[in-house]
């Protein structure tokens, strides 16, 4: 039986490949390192690529039964609503139908590329590019499957046939308590597979049933087995009939006339980027002041990201709990006690959560308002329309 090379990108820059039979069972050692390295296992093989869920957002789309090149025009304005970037610099790849719509995958055109050219440049021409979490295995009714690199990393899930999502654990844990929607509308599980690369599992919480099972063979033993097949993202202008290595050809040229251009105004390049670069030593100098204010147990900032997920990692050892998880769970336990109210959109930071749900009447946004403000959060309206609102939420000082 002829082999196939799995090929995972990890997040962290580096890669990983086995090689498998066609069926999925593997047929050789795991090779971990960075891309050109894990290349020269290849020999010849064909290569199948898991890209991380979290550059890939997984939804679906309620269309009508049509013909794929029909489809796949339409469904770009069918998910217009809920894109934070223009449709022209995206690329969406479609699965199959259910009812529950059709499966479609989105990603920009920039992370495309940026995949493509890394693999081209290390001497691999891929025929499929799959998101990492349509390789766990398929759930069965009224479960999730999942894959956690130890307990503070983050966490791969599969939903359905061709649905997943990548999520911190803290995150997941207020998704299963039912503090925030799941993400691409599915239900929440009644149970949680959940293998785990590491020495210890994360804690999600005792809302739903949770099974851990050591991945032995470490996670991309486990997920080599089933990414033979899957929903390709190289569909479209990337399909191997549009032969999307001409595509990257294409911008050799423009590429050497952006290099003569260079050279004509690098005069004023070299301007903008000592401005660039002046301005990057003062947001670098801001943001550790306000490292220094918000944490003063750091002390001298030398690297700021890891000095402050240390930070949060002994409060979350302390049992303390997070603004995040304050708001999120706050925003819940208002949000329950209505008929109608679902969470659209997400997001946090600097202290203030901003939401975006629907309503079922508009006389709900004034109690909503009221009884956070009774919790403690102060609420701010960022936008409002027929039965849909936008919100800040910050705890109130």
């Amino acid at each position: 039986m002829s082999e196939i090379f799995i090929l995972r990108l990890r997040e962290d820059g580096q890669a990983e490949g086995v090689a498998v039979a066609a069926d999925g069972s593997p047929g050789g050692r795991i090779h971990t390192g960075d891309l050109e390295a894990v290349a020269r296992r290849l020999e010849g093989r064909p290569v199948r690529v898991l890209v991380p869920t979290d550059d890939v957002w997984l939804a679906r789309a309620e269309l009508p039964a049509v013909s794929r090149i029909r489809l796949a025009r339409a469904v770009p304005y069918a998910l217009e609503d809920w894109l934070v970037d223009e449709v022209e610099d995206l690329h969406f790849a479609l699965g199959e139908r259910s009812d529950a719509g059709v499966a479609c995958a989105v990603v920009t055109r920039e992370r495309m590329d940026g995949w493509l050219e890394s693999l081209v440049g290390a001497g691999i021409r891929p025929r499929a590019l799959i998101p990492d979490a349509l390789a766990l295995p398929e759930p069965g009714p009224g479960e999730w499957t999942a894959l956690a690199a130890g307990a503070q990393g983050p966490v791969v899930v599969r939903t359905g046939p061709e649905d997943g999502f990548t999520l911190e654990a803290e995150a997941l844990a207020a998704v299963l308590s039912g503090a925030l929607a799941p993400p691409g509308g599915n239900e929440l599980p009644r149970r949680l597979r959940l293998w785990t690369d590491g020495e210890t599992a994360p804690s999600l919480g005792e809302d739903v049933e949770v099974e851990v099972e050591a991945a032995r063979e470490g996670a991309m033993g486990l997920l080599a087995r089933r990414a033979t097949s899957g929903l390709n993202l190289l569909q479209g202008d990337y399909s191997p009939r549009e032969d999307w290595m001409r595509r990257l050809r294409r911008w050799r040229l423009p590429a050497a006339l952006a290099g003569v251009a260079l050279l004509l105004h690098g005069g004023l390049l070299i301007w903008d980027y000592l401005a660039l670069q002046a301005e990057s030593r003062a947001l670098k100098a801001e943001a550790e002041t306000l490292i220094e204010e918000e944490f003063p147990e750091i002390g001298r900032v030398v690297d700021p990201r890891v000095q402050v997920r240390r930070v949060l990692e002994n409060l979350r050892g302390s049992g303390e709990i997070s603004p995040f998880r304050r708001l999120v769970s706050t925003w819940g336990e208002v949000a329950a006690k209505r008929e109608g109210i679902e969470l659209q959109r997400l997001d946090y930071g600097d202290g203030v959560l901003e939401l975006r749900a629907t309503l079922a009447d508009g006389a709900q946004l004034e109690e909503l308002r009221r009884d956070l403000r009774e919790a403690g959060v102060e609420t701010q309206v960022a936008g409002e329309r027929a039965d849909e609102i936008q919100l800040r939420l910050r705890e109130a000082t």
